[in-house]
């Protein structure tokens, strides 16, 4: 499981790595400006330190919602809507919409819309073609999840069956502790909220890892929130 972890994460930043770096030289190449240089160094600096200090969803999240939003805006291509829409992925996956779910959807697609008439400012063919594309993806994606649910449950099934770990692996404490762990909580906020000391906690936490085969804390709660 842990090989597997690693795997992904590598995968992942390797590619986010090599895509910025392709973004540097088409904006180089096109002779952009140099507006975009800072964000650039600074994104970069971030994807290389997820590569080595492995990472957070959310933070891929973010970078894609920024750099979808900027690339619409500026230049109304394809690549930002794709963007926009992996950052949705990545922050579903974290568990985001889990809580006001329509809300936050309706309003990271109302500042995508926003941004998309603002082609108009260039060119309202842009805009159209733009916002076209936008609408002929969304229809794509929910027209596939409806036609393929069945399917998709089938997956979900089997690998519950086979990935998910039993009720009876974790007691009753360590249940209640994983389920705080994977809200973010601190060891010293499990304690005291549960009376108990911070080394019982921590030493409880060793306990959960070695079972869900993580060794930090928070690639077990990428896995706890992947197997709920």
């Amino acid at each position: 499981m842990e090989s597997k972890n690693k795997l992904f994460w590598n995968v992942i930043n390797t590619f986010a790595i090599a895509a910025i770096l392709l973004v540097i030289a088409y904006f180089h190449f096109l002779n952009i400006g140099t507006e975009f240089i800072i964000p650039l160094f600074f994104t970069v600096i971030t994807l290389i330190f997820q590569y080595f200090y492995h990472a957070n969803l959310k933070i891929y999240g973010i970078l894609c919602f920024l750099w979808g939003y900027t690339c619409v805006f500026f230049t109304g291509k394809l690549f930002g809507i794709l963007l926009f829409l992996v950052g949705l992925a990545f922050f579903a996956k974290k568990g985001f919409f889990e809580k006001h779910g329509y809300i936050k959807i309706s309003c990271l697609l109302f500042f995508m819309l926003i941004d998309i008439i603002f082609l108009c400012r260039i060119n309202i063919i842009l805009m159209l073609n733009t916002f076209l594309e936008f609408l002929t993806l969304i229809f794509f994606l929910v027209t596939t999840l409806l036609l393929y649910e069945d399917k998709l449950h089938i997956f979900y099934n089997i690998k519950k069956e086979y990935f998910h770990l039993p009720e009876t692996v974790l007691s009753a404490r360590e249940k209640h502790i994983a389920e705080l762990l994977s809200q973010g909580k601190k060891y010293s906020q499990i304690a005291e909220e549960l009376s108990l000391s911070e080394s019982t906690i921590k030493r409880t936490c060793q306990k959960i890892y070695e079972k869900f085969q993580v060794k930090t804390k928070q690639e077990f709660i990428d896995r706890y929130l992947e197997l709920e």
